[in-house]
């Protein structure tokens, strides 16, 4: 009898075991329902050892051991053993998945962190692949081309059939450098001007895998080149007007006319006024006042020079 009580025994002890291990794995795994199931089942085959205990202590003959018991025995050990070999894997497991959620959550972190960059920086960003295909815009490219994901970059902005001439991404990926183009866009009230930077996207390897095109509006600096282009003109045309009243002037020796460039012959201020700033105001010199107004008698005395 002793020898059955210990066989008996010992699987109750091994399925109670079994049956807080159990337990522990609804915590771990975060599956309740399934282990609850389990661990009503091993709490089930406790109770059903439990019983074959009392009724064995109970018995007033001596019992021998039955292949049953045996049998029952090493259902209740290997029950035990695949719980305890099972719980370090599910513990891995766990930690797996939460290692796993704390990468996510930080990749997702420098993800917002990467667009609030982009964001800051106020230029268009798109990422094309080796087969220039658009793989990202960020918001400012979408609002100034549309959202082409997915398709040709020359199909999309240019709708031609063939990559554009020259195409600063292709040169990208030839040179291994960084390149430059400009470009017009018709716009409603206009034509905006766009500088596009592109560089070459390399893996971890050395290999470029994509290229990144950077649109800058230079609007405002076409307007300062315009400006300063009509400014450089009109000082031309200003040191060109006083080259000529430094160079030799055509005047008559009797009326004082001058000769223009046209072949017309005007006054002397009307000439002067035209190829310079100056201005003119009238009075009458001593020889002519003495001429014209005799009667008056004025003396200038020694205020002529004499050629």
């Amino acid at each position: 009898m002793s020898g059955t009580v210990i066989i008996v025994g010992l699987s109750v002890l091994f399925h109670s075991i079994a049956a807080i291990l159990a337990f522990r794995l609804i915590k771990i795994t975060g599956h309740k329902i399934a282990w609850i199931f389990i661990v009503i089942a091993v709490i089930i085959q406790v109770l059903r050892r439990l019983i074959s205990f009392w009724t064995i202590l109970r018995a007033d003959e001596n019992l021998s051991i039955l292949p049953d018991e045996i049998i029952a025995i090493l259902i209740s050990f290997f029950t035990l053993l695949g719980m305890a070999c099972i719980t370090p894997l599910f513990l891995s497991i766990r930690r797996s998945e939460e290692a796993a959620k704390l990468a996510m959550s930080r990749t997702e972190e420098e993800h917002r962190k990467s667009e609030a960059i982009i964001a800051a920086i106020g230029d268009g960003i798109s990422i094309q692949d080796i087969n220039l295909t658009i793989k990202y815009q960020n918001d400012i490219h979408i609002s100034l081309f549309g959202d082409h994901l997915g398709e040709k970059c020359y199909q999309a902005y240019r709708c031609v059939g063939a990559p554009c001439e020259p195409c600063p991404i292709l040169l990208s990926f030839q040179t291994g450098q960084i390149n430059s183009t400009e470009i017009q866009k018709p716009v409603a009230g206009g034509t905006s001007y766009f500088e596009i930077t592109a560089s070459p996207l390399r893996d971890a390897a050395g290999d470029i895998i994509a290229g990144i095109e950077v649109v800058h509006n230079v609007d405002h600096r076409k307007s300062l080149e315009k400006e300063l282009e009509k400014n450089i003109h009109d000082l031309q045309e200003a040191l060109a007007n006083i080259e000529t009243l430094n160079g030799l002037i055509p005047i008559c020796s009797s009326c004082k006319r001058i000769r223009d460039d046209k072949g017309y012959w005007n006054q002397v201020e009307s000439y002067v006024s035209q190829h310079s700033k100056a201005k003119f105001s009238h009075a009458m010199c001593p020889d002519c006042s003495r001429r014209f107004y005799p009667d008056l008698g004025l003396d200038f005395g020694p205020m002529l020079k004499n050629d």
